[in-house]
């Protein structure tokens, strides 16, 4: 786990200096929705869990995950095989979320220097493979608290806490 997180976190660090953004903001938010960087889909540098929509044309991986839908007018957890973007490097996967959060989320994008701003405007609809507009918030969470998530772990990374003091703080950044 380790070797992903220092991978994932050298390759941000100059990435996002080149393309303008704090690279703590994306760090946080990938930490946040891999687990730490230990899920099946970090290991397929995708970091996001963004969907192999139709007309990708890229590396796929497919596995089995849950989605809340309306059955018979009962809200219940239905299995679905769903298909991922898998990349060949963190790099590849840091630019198709650039230009993801730009085209849809150009409110954050203006701020990807600006973690709390930042955030804040992530907190729109979404569009999920078979166009269904869903909230980017996990499951778990209401939109406001995952906003307070993605805070709370980007504060406790740049004080140099969680783990990775050696690996991402604000000198190194």
């Amino acid at each position: 786990m380790l070797n992903k997180i220092t991978e994932v976190a050298n390759s941000l660090k100059k990435w996002g200096r080149e393309n303008g953004y704090d690279p703590l903001i994306i760090f946080s938010q990938g930490a946040v929705e891999t687990g730490d960087y230990t899920c099946e889909l970090s290991k397929r540098n995708n970091f996001f869990g963004m969907f192999a929509t139709k007309g990708y044309t890229g590396n796929v991986y497919e596995c089995l995950t849950h989605e809340y839908e309306v059955v018979n007018g009962v809200p219940q957890r239905v299995p679905h095989i769903t298909k991922f973007k898998a990349f060949d490097t963190p790099e590849a996967c840091f630019v198709d979320y650039d230009n993801y959060v730009k085209g849809k989320f150009p409110e954050a994008y203006k701020h990807k220097t600006e973690y709390r701003q930042y955030y804040q405007n992530l907190m729109t609809y979404i569009e999920d493979t078979n166009g269904q507009k869903k909230i980017i918030y996990p499951s778990f969470c209401t939109a406001f608290d995952y906003e307070k998530v993605l805070i709370r772990k980007y504060e406790m990374l740049a004080k140099g806490s969680g783990g990775y003091e050696l690996i991402f703080t604000l000198e190194n950044r």
